[in-house]
């Protein structure tokens, strides 16, 4: 795929760096992206008109990990200007939510016009059944994001949260995730120790997922 940089909305290049040049996962976590938070927009303004403003600073938190992850950087950054001003009700609302809407949306169409991309190269690519491998897969990087954020759990420091949305992006391993759930409801009730516990115990499980792997290659 050359994509080049002239899909500013998401920096492919860089994105494609951060998956080690693995396409096919690139396009299944697009495909995730767009599928899930295509209608981002209209529910955090539903969350933030009928007082639900925790639902709302959840769901902006969760499009700024993501963007972060996808290199989509102004997207990043107005969900992070966002949501600085719901928590400390400061700023503009009404320009701050059309940055947010404009940049949301732009990085939307860029990852479907990938995707559409990429399809036309690659016939069998299907968007609900990608090959297996990406979802047993685990990154190399992942070791090393954990021992991180066991650290920040150590801290009781809640940047976390945003640590375990990156860890998320790249263990895709399916009998990682309902640890990776636990965790983040422990992270999400700052509940320190209970998500430590987790974490251990998410740590043991890559890495026996990982010595399997190299045993089959």
């Amino acid at each position: 795929m050359n994509q080049g940089n002239n899909l500013l909305a998401i920096n492919i290049d860089g994105l494609l760096n951060r998956l080690n040049k693995n396409e096919q996962l690139m396009i299944k976590l697009l495909l995730e992206f767009v599928r899930d938070y295509a209608d981002a927009y209209e529910r955090i303004q539903s969350a933030l008109q009928t007082d639900h403003v925790p639902l709302a600073l959840k769901l902006i938190h969760t499009i700024k990990g993501l963007a972060g992850n996808l290199c989509a950087l102004q997207l990043f950054e107005n969900s992070k200007t966002l949501e600085t001003a719901i928590k400390h009700n400061t700023g503009d609302y009404q320009n701050l939510m059309h940055s947010f809407y404009s940049s949301l949306t732009e990085a939307i169409h860029t990852a479907q016009h990938i995707i559409d991309q990429n399809t036309k190269h690659q016939n069998t690519i299907k968007t609900d059944s990608l090959s297996d491998n990406l979802h047993t897969e685990i990154h190399p990087d992942v070791p090393d994001m954990l021992n991180t954020l066991s650290v920040l759990l150590q801290e009781h420091n809640i940047e976390s949260g945003d640590c375990l949305t990156s860890i998320r992006s790249m263990l895709r391993h399916p009998e990682c995730q309902a640890k990776l759930n636990t965790l983040e409801q422990s992270i999400d009730k700052f509940d320190f120790a209970s998500a430590r516990h987790t974490l251990n115990e998410l740590i043991k499980e890559v890495n026996t997922h990982m010595h399997q792997a190299k045993k089959v290659t």
